[in-house]
């Protein structure tokens, strides 16, 4: 014999409710409706700066990546920059 705890399964709408917390629930419900997708709206400038912002970020965050890269097969010497010089 098997014992289960769960209860039968009820929609929101059949719940008693006040007209109040209805009106509240359907509020909540179409404004998650709404929102569905991130979305920068129909301005073609913020989506513009918005890439543009985006791009810069993902350079920066990638260029001591780059930076690793190019420089790890090199001696010591030959990594540093010119303008850096280790000679006394």
């Amino acid at each position: 014999m098997t014992c289960t705890t769960e209860l039968p399964a009820r929609s929101p709408e059949s719940a008693p409710r006040s007209p109040v917390i209805r009106e509240v629930a359907a509020r909540r419900h179409r404004a998650e409706a709404r929102r569905t997708h991130l979305s920068l709206g129909d301005s073609r400038t913020a989506r513009d700066l918005t890439f543009a912002g985006l791009t810069l970020l993902a350079l920066l965050w990638l260029l001591p990546a780059g930076w690793w890269l190019l420089t790890a097969f090199k001696s010591e010497q030959d990594a540093l920059p010119l303008w850096i010089s280790t000679a006394s």
